[in-house]
């Protein structure tokens, strides 16, 4: 089982002197900034994986440090996804190594899932590993709005979502929706 290291550890935090994109978030106090994780769920995708986390790696981790970690959740790959994946700098994890003694899941769902338990991050974000002709924004506008929210006093990052409402005014929100 992955060991989840505390957001502030400064081992797991980059820090950037530059501004550009990501500047809010790199002007935080470290304590203050959220981690990111960008996890790819894959099962043989050998041909486009490590285009994407390559571009991940250096667009967002090492040149505008908006990222802390990629991960390759590699879901009994019977090509090179792994390989590729560590090659072109990504965290590769074997699905089933993860929480292995829950019963085993199937899908992406569960893939998911896990995923959770293998990173740190406190937001996370998601990309497909068959994406071809993938470019950085699509995981930077995804991170941007959320990468610059401040933890709460009770730690858990919070926003100000506006609460969806229907015509006549009465409140569609899930019970679930932050600030409901």
């Amino acid at each position: 089982m992955p060991v989840h290291r505390r957001a502030d550890d400064p081992d797991v935090r980059p820090t950037a002197t530059d501004g550009g994109l990501g500047a809010s978030r790199r002007s935080l106090p470290p304590q203050a900034r959220p981690t990111v994780s960008v996890i790819i769920p894959c099962q043989n995708e050998a041909p486009t994986v490590a285009a994407i986390a390559s571009c991940i790696r250096r667009e967002l981790v090492e040149r505008e440090q908006l990222v802390d970690e990629v991960i390759v959740m590699d879901d009994g790959s019977t090509d090179d996804t792994a390989a590729v994946a560590a090659a072109a700098g990504a965290k590769v994890i074997a699905v089933d190594s993860v929480l292995p003694e829950l019963i085993a899941g199937s899908g992406k769902g569960n893939v998911l899932w896990k995923s959770l338990f293998a990173s740190y991050g406190d937001v996370i974000c998601w990309v497909d590993g068959d994406i071809r002709n993938f470019e950085a924004h699509f995981v930077r506008n995804l991170i941007l709005p959320s990468s610059t929210i401040q933890p709460s006093a009770s730690s858990r990052p919070t926003t100000s979502v506006p609460t969806k409402t229907c015509p006549k005014g009465a409140d569609v929100s899930p019970s679930w929706w932050p600030g409901r």
